[in-house]
Order: C-alpha cells, then structure tokens, then sequence
C-alpha cells in the first residue's frame, strides 16, 4: 500500500489516531490517500455510456456545484483508475457454507495466525483520509454513485461504518446462536461468506475503530471479505 504524504492531518492527537486506523488498513488496501482542506473487455466497451467518477466529477465542477482542486482532481483520477478496474472485475467465486465449518479446539491451538492465502489478481480498494470537512465522503458516494450495472451485478453497499459493525456483532451472535459454536473466530468466516455472497463491493464512510473487540473482529474479517474478493472503499472519521 502506497501511503501519499500530505498537510491534511491538523493535529498531533489527529496524527496519533488516523495512524492507528491506517495501520489496521495496510495490508488490505493498495492506497490511503489525504484529502487536503484546500478541496471541498467487451464488457468493459458497454459501460461507456454511464456516468464515471472522473466525467461526473468534472461536470460538477464545470457547473459550479464544487471548486477546482487539483489535489482532489489526482484523487478522482485513483477513483477512476478503480472504477475501471472493477468493470472488468471478476472476483473469485465465494466457498460454499459446507467449507466454513466451525474450526475444533484442536484445530484452533495449532492452526497458523498468519492471513488467508490472496490471489495475486486479487483487487485492492481505497482508503480515503484527512480532517473533518475536506470532501471525503463526497468523493466515496461520487465513485459509489457512479458504479456501471456490472457492479451492481456483483452487489454492492455503502454503509456508515457504525451501522456495519452493528450489523456484524449482530451476525456473530445469531451464528453462535444457531450453530453454538465457541470463540469469536470461528464465526467470522462464514460471516465475511454471507457479505461477499451480498456485495462485492463495500464503500464504508467514517472508519473508526476505538473498541479493542471490534479491533479483533476486524482483522479477521477484513483477511476473509480479501480473499473472498471484496473490493472495498473506505473514508476515515
């Protein structure tokens, strides 16, 4: 992952934080961009006719919906570059429920910590940082919005990143509950198997992780929605 310096982060304090969420992105996100306050196939050849984030982008700007800003132009140009890429995206197929078993105490005392394998075809998202009020979640919802019908195939959602991990501690229950499985882990898998089996693309506004437990489920969960070919875009608090 490519991290672009920049003079977005105003404080130490802010410095202190946004480090320990781009740490936890690093191995999942091929950029963390700042945002600066100056800014508020065949296939493929059929998507020409919608809207991109670099035309919609340029055409907001043109009509005096937003100001020119050449550092958040070099960001819509990182969008754009994704945006392509995932029209002639195709992820790998999601395992079946059979293949996610519960993992037994053996299993879970020998098995290795170390992330699940990724394909080297493998798409990587964008992580979008800086301080309050410098057009973030703008640009996330400008990439979201203008995804072509071959995303929407795939399924795709944009979600506030509180709402998700509400939804996520409320999928780990409801599997424990179901199938009594013991530790955290062992239902995080299938967990990331139910999201990718409903979207393949995640957009996430305001990533924010405070809670030591969400922290932990994170990481796992982040390593499987990878390699179950989840593309995600997120926006920092």
């Amino acid at each position: 992952m490519l991290i672009v310096p920049g003079s977005s982060l105003a404080t130490v304090a802010s410095r202190a934080r946004l480090a320990t969420v781009i740490s936890l992105c690093r191995s999942y996100y091929s950029q963390a961009i700042p945002i600066r306050e100056e800014a508020l196939s065949n296939g493929a050849q059929s998507q020409l006719a919608y809207p991109t984030p670099d035309s919609r982008y340029h055409e907001l700007v043109d009509s005096g919906l937003l100001r020119k800003d050449d550092h958040q132009d070099q960001i819509v140009g990182q969008l754009q570059g994704l945006h392509e890429r995932i029209v002639r995206y195709k992820p790998p197929p999601v395992p079946p429920p059979t293949s996610l078993k519960a993992k037994s105490l053996f299993s879970r005392l020998f098995a290795t910590s170390g992330p699940p394998a990724q394909s080297r075809s493998q798409l990587k998202g964008l992580y979008l940082y800086g301080t309050v009020g410098t057009g973030k979640t703008m640009l996330m919802d400008l990439f979201y919005n203008t995804l072509p019908p071959s995303a929407a195939a795939l399924g795709k959602r944009r979600v506030h990143f509180h709402a998700f991990m509400i939804d996520v501690h409320k999928r780990v229950h409801q599997k424990r509950v179901e199938h009594g499985w013991e530790g955290v882990e062992d239902v995080i898998a299938p967990v990331a198997r139910d999201l990718a089996e409903e979207a393949r693309i995640l957009c996430f506004d305001e990533f924010q992780v405070t809670d030591i437990v969400d922290a932990m489920i994170l990481r796992r969960l982040l390593e499987c929605l990878l390699q179950y070919g989840v593309v995600s875009v997120m926006t920092s608090k």
